[in-house]
């Protein structure tokens, strides 16, 4: 945005002077103008962060997977780029300091959930030491049933918005929860978003390796049209 309008060419005319938007034939601003330019920044398109807004989580997660590829969600570092002082130590492992690396990645909690996540998918998650990498080369490793192909495109934004909502209740309300809870929390979260959509015979593994990994999950998923609200057999531990 500064770079186009310091490259505006400004025109001069007889008669009074007027503040004109010159990308809107009538002089005026609005905002999807302004996106539009802001848009055409030489960013390289990656599908991943394409299909963030897509991908069928909630939006407060998709949000904060934007604000996450961007660097900007508000850990002690970006805090005190802000003039925001305080104790600066990572509120899950109180044992390093809190940048956003450390604490979606390799702090202790995070490093445990992206373990069992691995060790359930069986595929490594992580692709590189850097969390940010990780994600964008996320879309690089599809599975072949439509199913579980949803559920690696949901798992990212709801595990690292899991350690995120973790951090903000031992910060916040002094409280913590247990390991054994948060992965249970997390599981839960996985299978809740996925009865949101209606599943059929089709869309479920077909692959000896993919039923293993689909077991693994342990979801409760009706096969056909589904009624998220209506209530599921317990004693159907696999679909």
């Amino acid at each position: 945005m500064e770079r186009e309008l310091l490259h505006r060419r400004i025109r001069h005319t007889e008669g009074n002077d007027l503040l004109r938007w010159g990308y809107s034939p009538r002089g005026t601003f609005t905002t999807q103008e302004a996106y539009k330019i802001q848009s055409q920044d030489n960013i390289p398109n990656d599908p991943f962060w394409e299909k963030v807004w897509t991908s069928g989580i909630w939006p407060k997660v998709s949000t904060f997977l934007w604000l996450t590829r961007h660097r900007k969600i508000l850990t002690w570092d970006n805090l005190r780029k802000r003039k925001i002082h305080g104790p600066s130590i990572c509120p899950n492992c109180h044992s390093q300091e809190e940048m956003l690396q450390h604490l979606l990645s390799s702090c202790p909690l995070a490093n445990l959930l992206w373990e069992k996540t691995s060790f359930r998918c069986q595929r490594k998650c992580r692709t590189s030491e850097d969390i940010i990498e990780s994600l964008r080369s996320w879309h690089k490793n599809p599975f072949h049933s439509a199913i579980l192909n949803h559920l690696w495109k949901i798992i990212p934004g709801l595990l690292i918005w899991t350690i995120w909502k973790e951090r903000n209740k031992h910060i916040f309300k002094d409280q913590r929860t247990s390991t054994e809870i948060l992965w249970e929390r997390f599981c839960k979260n996985l299978e809740e978003s996925l009865a949101l959509k209606n599943w059929h015979q089709e869309d479920f593994p077909k692959q000896n390796n993919e039923k293993i990994i689909w077991e693994n999950w342990n979801f409760c998923l009706q096969r056909g049209n589904l009624d998220f609200n209506s209530s599921r057999n317990p004693s159907n531990n696999h679909p």
